[in-house]
């Protein structure tokens, strides 16, 4: 145990991190340590040009990439068109690395936190749109794949100092997970009087890989320096796995795109969540207590990962003949992802603490400029409120879940703000932008090519 000389019941140990911790996350509903900075699940509409807006598109969806954006908006596209994105995203992820709380059970000033830096590239969106007329009305279908998270994160934690002689476990973590789908959409123009309205419905196939391993290390006192490479020298391993190929569920997403006026458009959008099963393993290491040896292995694979829902409205104004505003608004229910929340250790000392884990839900504002500069160039920029969504444990305040708060403490929110610029080429549109925070960093190239 962590402690000087101290032994510490099951339920206290548990609680104060000195066995293997929950920790149930942003990214999966296990109680695995690894999830605790949680994940990042790329909402931004794709394309370089909504990013460079601060991801205002609904009002717009006016190219290939309204295939996922907003398939209501397919049927503005007279030409057929095709589309590719390349992204880089670099994330920072923020953690409890160390520190020394007070004993006061309400105090947590004192911890230190840390900042792992990881960055991912690679194509994140490809889609073919061909509008076609029926019966004298304007169609679309549209064939589109997308990456919806492409996100990895290694960091070492040297284990807090909860109270004078508790202390949480030194760990190391790896994690990568990826949510990719295919998917195809179809769109039908309606005429009410002399406006027009655009309605479009589409359905894809998610598939979602996860792979993480954290490896606790044992401490024979308060104030002893980690010891990561001593071998013999586990705790214990946390583990999160999908079968091979990944699992799979379908999404569908319905789109509308109402244009009154000259000036004026708007666009909503609602598309599903779903759910993929994985199993999460704990397995004791070779410095494990004998009551957790006599446990042995423990493994679940009914746990669940959530994608949220998703509702978004969104307008465009053209303030001049060169310069128009977006500005979209989003819901999505971050909530999901402590459904069904599942204690991957098998002790019962956690189970009445897990409905104290929490993950708001998030509303969301983004604003974009677009100014035309004659005769090819555009000019772009924006902004947006990323809001948390982290896990936070939400209990009042005890000595026994001081370890749960010194993990799961919320983070502030992200302010994004973005720029970027495209040139038309006859009937090839290329265009890049750069969205940024202090956390989150995305690099976008994308082509349109109009037939």
């Amino acid at each position: 145990m962590g402690g000087r000389g101290r032994a510490l019941p099951l339920g206290l140990a548990v609680s104060l991190g000195l066995i293997p911790l929950p920790g149930p996350p942003v990214l999966a509903q296990t109680n695995a340590e690894t999830n605790a900075p949680g994940i990042q699940l790329d909402f931004s509409v794709p394309g370089a040009r909504s990013l460079a807006m601060g991801g205002a598109f609904l009002g717009m969806a006016d190219d290939a990439t309204a295939a996922y954006a907003n398939p209501g908006g397919l049927t503005i596209m007279s030409r057929r068109e095709v589309s590719l994105e390349l992204r880089s995203w670099d994330f920072t992820h923020l953690f409890t690395v160390g520190g020394a709380a007070p004993d006061d059970p309400t105090d947590l000033s004192g911890l230190d936190e840390g900042r792992a830096r990881n960055s991912q590239e690679g194509p994140s969106f490809a889609s073919v749109v061909l509008p076609f007329n029926f019966r004298g009305k304007a169609w679309a279908f549209a064939l589109y794949g997308h990456q919806l998270a492409d996100f990895a994160a290694e960091f070492r934690t040297s284990g807090a100092a909860l109270s004078g002689s508790s202390r949480l476990f030194p760990s190391d973590t790896r994690l990568d997970v990826a949510i990719r789908n295919v998917g195809v959409a179809l769109a039908r123009e309606f005429e009410l009087g002399d406006k027009t309205l655009s309605v479009g419905v589409g359905v894809s196939r998610y598939r979602f890989e996860i792979d993480s391993v954290t490896r606790r290390f044992s401490i024979l006192s308060i104030d002893e320096e980690p010891r990561f490479d001593v071998p013999g020298n586990v705790h214990d391993f946390q583990t999160q796995k999908t079968p091979p190929g990944g699992v799979f569920d379908w999404v569908w997403t319905l789109g509308v795109h109402f244009q009154p006026g000259y000036r004026w458009s708007f666009g909503g959008l609602l598309r599903s969540g779903s759910e993929y099963r994985f199993t999460g393993s704990s397995i004791p290491g070779e410095k494990a207590p004998p009551r957790l040896q006599e446990k042995g292995p423990f493994s679940r694979d009914d746990a669940i990962f959530h994608v949220p829902r998703q509702i978004g409205v969104g307008a465009v104004y053209l303030l001049t003949s060169r310069l128009r505003v977006a500005l979209d608004y989003y819901r999505t229910r971050y909530s999901v992802f402590t459904d069904g929340l599942v204690d991957i250790f098998n002790l019962e000392t956690i189970e009445p603490q897990l409905e104290a884990f929490r993950v708001p839900d998030s509303d969301e504002l983004h604003l974009g400029f677009e100014y035309y500069l004659p005769p090819r160039w555009y000019l772009r920029w924006g902004a947006w409120d990323d809001q948390d969504q982290g896990l936070r444990f939400e209990a009042p305040p005890t000595p026994d879940n001081k370890g749960f708060r010194a993990l799961f403490q919320p983070r502030p929110d992200e302010l994004h703000f973005s720029v970027g610029a495209g040139v038309n080429l006859r009937g090839l549109r290329l265009d890049a932008a750069y969205d940024t925070s202090d956390r989150i960093s995305t690099v976008s190239l994308s082509v349109v090519k109009r037939f």
